[in-house]
């Protein structure tokens, strides 16, 4: 099967990532990425990375939020070892749904990335807004909450799919995070 650029890029980040582990030195990185540049099929990125260790099989997300309700920023980083075109479809299945449900849309979908966006006002505001009105609560009723995750997907090598969510999210869409299992 022919390589394509996103192919030999994510062998290239790959790459590095060995080096930065101190498996393979800097020459070698020069020469090995120098090969997965020049490569046209797959079997020839695959050769790359024969004798390095492969992302670990379902590995559990890592995971870095404070458990405070709210929003707040996350990140969570998933190894998945399912080609990239099938992880997207789990998560358009699965995770995407289930954040619709809390009120996000979905507002970008291209092959490498998810995105989704809510924009909300909250409760609070809109009490306050009634209280203060109407210069106050003019100003509160135009304060949105706005949350948004996007959803990165690299193929580090074939077959294996790195997925890395991050964004500002409430606790309980956090929390969906921390449990995804594809």
């Amino acid at each position: 099967m022919r390589a394509s650029d996103a192919d030999r890029e994510a062998t290239v980040d790959a790459l590095k990532r060995h080096s930065a582990a101190g498996r393979i030195d800097s020459d070698e990185l020069a020469e090995r990425s120098g090969r997965a540049y020049a490569a046209a099929t797959v079997a020839e990125l695959a050769e790359l990375s024969a004798d390095l260790p492969a992302s670990p099989r379902a590995a559990p997300a890592t995971y870095r939020s404070r458990g405070r309700p709210g929003l707040a920023p996350f990140s969570v980083m998933l190894d998945v070892d399912r080609p990239r075109d099938e992880v997207i479809g789990a998560l358009l299945r699965r995770l995407v749904p289930a954040l619709q449900d809390y009120g996000y849309e979905l507002t970008e979908q291209t092959e490498t990335r998810l995105q989704l966006k809510l924009e909300e006002r909250a409760m609070s505001n809109i009490v306050l807004g009634f209280l203060l009105f109407p210069v106050g609560g003019f100003l509160l009723w135009l304060d949105k909450r706005r949350s948004q995750v996007s959803v990165a997907l690299e193929e580090p090598a074939p077959g294996h799919t790195r997925l890395t969510a991050y964004g500002n999210a409430s606790l309980a869409v956090r929390r969906r995070f921390e449990r995804l299992v594809l």
